[in-house]
C-alpha cells in the first residue's frame, strides 16, 4: 500500500525532481545531499572519538560503516552524470559501509554471546 501511494506520488508530481536527464542534479538534490553528508560524517567522527574513550568495538565498526556512507554521500553529491566515476565510488562506498554495518552486528553478537556464556559458568 505505501510503495503504490509513493508510485503515484511521484507520478503526479507532488514531489520535486532530484536529478533531471540531460540538464544534472537539481537544487533539492544538492541540499539533500549534502546535509546528509554532514550529518553522517559528524555521527561518525563523534562515534569514533567515543570508541577511543571505551574501546567498545561495535563503535570503531558502526563509526567505519557511517564514514563509508558519508564517502557515498559526498561523491553523489559531487557527482554530474550516472555512470560516472563518482557514481562507482558512491556505489561501492555504499557496498562497503553496508559491510562494516553487518561487521558492527556481527561484532556486538559475539560479544553479547561471550558475556552470556561466561555468566552461566
Amino acid at each position: 500500500l505505501l510503495i503504490i501511494l509513493l508510485i503515484l506520488v511521484v507520478e503526479i508530481k507532488l514531489i520535486p525532481d532530484f536529478f533531471v536527464q540531460g540538464v544534472g542534479p537539481t537544487m533539492l538534490r544538492t541540499q539533500v545531499l549534502g546535509a546528509a553528508t554532514v550529518l553522517f560524517s559528524y555521527s561518525s567522527i563523534v562515534l569514533m572519538r567515543n570508541y577511543a574513550r571505551s574501546q567498545i568495538s561495535i563503535l570503531y565498526w558502526f563509526s567505519l560503516g557511517l564514514a563509508s556512507i558519508a564517502i557515498g554521500f559526498l561523491s553523489g553529491f559531487l557527482g554530474t552524470f550516472p555512470g560516472g566515476p563518482f557514481s562507482w565510488l558512491g556505489r561501492i562506498s555504499l557496498a562497503v559501509g553496508g559491510i562494516y554495518f553487518i561487521a558492527a552486528i556481527l561484532v556486538a553478537y559475539w560479544e553479547n554471546g561471550a558475556e552470556t556464556s561466561d555468566s552461566r559458568n
